[in-house]
């Protein structure tokens, strides 16, 4: 069969094209059966987290499959998990105990490795306020209970936009007889004015006596737990809580009219000491 010229043209077009949709349609199909890549990015540097506790790192951008490195495997433990709420997951951190050393971790995907120093300090409970009479302790302030060796706390006051330490003083729990039962006190030593108010650091501390009565007792035992501090109390009725559940204590100053109350706070940014103030 013989064909002219102009269909010769119109059948080597019309192969053209299809030749061209079939190329098109392969290699959309290759990129769609391609995994979308993302850079690998780890915005902080530098991290502090306390001893017996889980910290994390969050990932701002990665793939999910990553290679991670301890220089120094007795002072932590590092491990990838998506149970933040970081989109692209995190870095948990398990401090083991107080030291320094420096996480490695590469994204296996793209082959870019970030490296972040991390420093374990000693373990500490944050008391938030949440009610108070008291003039020198301030709703929502956080008072730092560090677990080390000279009982040390600390005072933050959340002022506009900024978290400024206060004071630094000390602490003690103990327990003593009272109407024949043995309560619990906390003893806070800080330096105030004859008004309550914080003065400079220069000042003599003067020690504060509080009466924790009324106290839920999950703080007792966490306070036990994570202190040490043996209380030798009556035993407490326990009742079914959340795991959720607010942890509160009442503090009640004595020989005072001032009370208030605070919790054990782990979930707001604001419930970690900051950087640079623990050893």
């Amino acid at each position: 069969m013989k064909y002219s010229l102009k269909m010769k043209n119109l059948i080597r077009s019309s192969i053209k094209k299809i030749s061209v949709f079939f190329t098109l349609l392969l290699l959309f199909g290759c990129k769609k059966d391609e995994k979308q890549r993302f850079n690998f990015i780890l915005t902080p540097t530098e991290v502090e987290t306390r001893s017996n506790y889980v910290g994390y790192i969050s990932i701002t951008s990665g793939n999910g499959s990553y290679t991670i490195k301890v220089k120094d495997e007795e002072i932590l433990d590092a491990n990838f998990t998506t149970t933040t709420n970081a989109p692209f997951g995190a870095i948990s951190l398990n401090g083991k105990k107080k030291g320094e050393t420096v996480v490695s971790i590469t994204d296996n995907i793209v082959q870019s490795t970030r490296e972040v120093k991390v420093k374990i300090t000693d373990f500490y409970l944050p008391l938030v306020i949440s009610k108070s009479s008291h003039p020198t302790f301030k709703d929502q302030m956080r008072i730092f209970l560090v677990n080390n060796e000279k009982k040390d706390a600390y005072f933050f006051f959340e002022e506009g936009d900024k978290y400024n330490l206060k004071q630094k003083g000390t602490y003690k729990f103990i327990s003593e007889m009272k109407g024949g039962t043995k309560t619990p006190f906390l003893l806070l030593s800080y330096s105030s004015d004859e008004n309550g108010k914080f003065t400079d650091t220069g000042n003599i501390p003067t020690e504060h006596k509080f009466d924790l009565t009324g106290s839920n007792s999950r703080f007792y035992d966490a306070v036990h737990s994570s202190l040490g501090v043996n209380w030798e109390l009556p035993s407490f009725p326990t009742t079914k809580s959340s795991p959720t559940t607010l942890i509160f204590t009442t503090m009640k100053e004595i020989d005072t009219d001032f009370s208030l109350e605070a919790y054990l706070g782990f979930s707001s940014s604001l419930d970690f000491i900051p950087n640079g103030y623990l050893d």
